[in-house]
């Protein structure tokens, strides 16, 4: 019954998990932790014929597209274990600009350091 809206109700907050399920149709994603009040509002909200996205989706989504191709580039190259010196023969940039694109990375991402970058990364579903 494809006119049959489908709500997922979920103890996982993963981004992934949550993009994963919208890409598949649900037309809205409510995380176990949520308020009883905030359910009753997303259900309401999904059978009037809208979407419900938790809160914390809509805060992390805007950051990754804040990225350039080359900073995702760099992102995913240090995700692989990759020193900066390896990164920047890889892309034939210089290793100033390699530590540029990774300090922009870390500020579009609000990362304290290389491991809560990927972190972050990970949990939007960018890498």
């Amino acid at each position: 019954m494809p006119e049959c809206p489908v709500v997922i109700i979920s103890a996982t907050e993963n981004h992934s998990e949550i993009m994963r399920a919208l890409d598949a149709g649900a037309s809205g994603f409510i995380p176990k932790a949520t308020l009883s009040n905030v359910i009753l509002s997303a259900l309401q909200l999904v059978l009037s014929g809208g979407r419900y996205l938790p809160p914390q989706l809509l805060s992390i989504a805007p950051r990754s597209q804040h990225l350039t191709d080359r900073q995702m580039e760099v992102l995913q190259h240090l995700s692989n274990g990759m020193t900066n010196k390896m990164i920047a023969r890889e892309l034939a940039l210089s290793e100033s600009t390699v530590k540029a694109h990774i300090r922009k990375v870390f500020s579009v991402l609000q990362a304290k350091n290389l491991s809560h970058a990927i972190s972050i990364a990970t949990e939007m579903g960018i890498l």
